[in-house]
């Protein structure tokens, strides 16, 4: 009779296992040699929009204005493509490499570190000992004219975990964020190096 439960109980359990399973992959780009120019550049306030390869035919792209980027990420393209603002109030970069997220071999999530120039008060600069360093989840638009968005931020700085709690952001809070709807958070401590969110969607 025990027996009978425990098979009943593990058959039960396997679908809900095999929907866990999540592992990692890896991508880099360069962005003076990988990617490619979407739409127009305005030199004066050096804004634009560049596509960035990404893991297996995935789209990085990556929108720069006023020494701040944004990243969002898209199986295809369309010529309508519509990504919204997603960055931080100090000025930032991106760093080009990507953890990707997949949840029973599907890409679901990406995971990039963004670097903040925080100001340094006492001088009004930029200084490198208050440069921050935040773990960015992204949602993955699978379909055309499907959103991609910010799905919550972790600070590396602040987290000795920070990369663990990163992927439990993305295969949680991600797979069912709803763009536009959903607003992005810190996850786990935030330090004085975090800076505030700017999301225009």
């Amino acid at each position: 009779m025990f027996l009978r439960y425990a098979v009943f109980f593990l058959v039960m359990c396997l679908p809900n296992m095999a929907l866990a399973e999540a592992r990692s992959e890896y991508s880099k780009f360069d962005i003076e040699t990988d990617c490619k120019q979407w739409g127009p550049f305005e030199e004066a306030g050096g804004s634009g929009t560049l596509i960035c390869p990404g893991y297996d035919g995935l789209n990085i792209v990556l929108s720069f204005g006023d020494l701040r980027e944004s990243i969002s990420v898209h199986a295809t393209l369309s010529e309508d493509l519509e990504t919204p603002w997603q960055s931080f109030s100090a000025w930032n970069s991106v760093n080009p490499d990507f953890e990707i997220r997949l949840l029973n071999g599907i890409p679901r999530a990406t995971i990039h570190r963004v670097f903040l120039d925080n100001v340094n008060p006492d001088t009004g600069s930029a200084d490198a000992s208050f440069k921050g360093q935040i773990l960015v989840v992204t949602t993955i638009a699978l379909n055309p004219g499907e959103p991609s968005c910010m799905a919550g931020v972790v600070d590396a700085r602040a987290n000795k975990n920070a990369n663990l709690l990163a992927r439990q952001v993305a295969d949680t809070v991600a797979v069912n964020f709803e763009c536009g709807a959903d607003q992005p958070v810190y996850h786990g401590e935030r330090g004085r190096y975090a800076s505030s969110l700017s999301i225009s969607n």
